[in-house]
């Protein structure tokens, strides 16, 4: 035995050499449909850099966490409405009423209670008229949040 582990492969010298495969790459943020080969799996977003880690696993539902604290996670759904995919959730002030205003996040973001219309739940979170920037239209035109990139978390709220 050299105790050079490729030059122990054959032999049972309790080395073994597995090979480690380099990470994925493009040029955006993984989906939760981007199929890594097991946990740990890496994908590199080429355009920003960040690095992502698979850590959880399954089909068309994986998880990926960004060295930049981006996490990309398949959707949830709250009463009718709220996330539509990857994190983005459906914050429109068309779409709310019982509206009211309970605090500022860090950054002087404003947090509201409200209830969607027509569901019997309450929720705290943003407006996505006040936050533009992390604002996006759907198909069906109505305004979504990105809450990854704001200090305001989109939750439930016990009344």
């Amino acid at each position: 035995m050299s105790g050079v582990v490729s030059d122990n492969t054959d032999k049972q010298s309790g080395l073994i050499k597995t090979p480690v495969l380099g990470p994925d790459s493009g040029s955006s943020d993984p989906t939760v449909s981007t199929d890594p080969s097991a946990v740990g799996a890496r994908h590199i977003n080429t355009t920003s850099g960040e690095i992502f880690v698979a850590t959880t696993v399954t089909a068309g539902e994986n998880v990926w966490k960004g060295q930049l604290g981006t996490t990309v996670e398949p959707a949830v759904y709250y009463g009718g409405r709220g996330v539509i995919c990857g994190g983005q959730l459906t914050s429109d002030l068309r779409l709310k009423e019982d509206i009211q205003l309970i605090g500022k996040s860090p950054s002087s973001i404003n947090i509201y209670s409200f209830k969607y219309k027509g569901e019997p739940d309450y929720y705290e979170g943003v407006m996505a008229q006040e936050v533009p920037w992390v604002s996006t239209v759907g198909e069906d035109g109505f305004l979504r949040v990105d809450y990854s990139k704001i200090d305001v978390d989109f939750k439930l709220r016990r009344k």
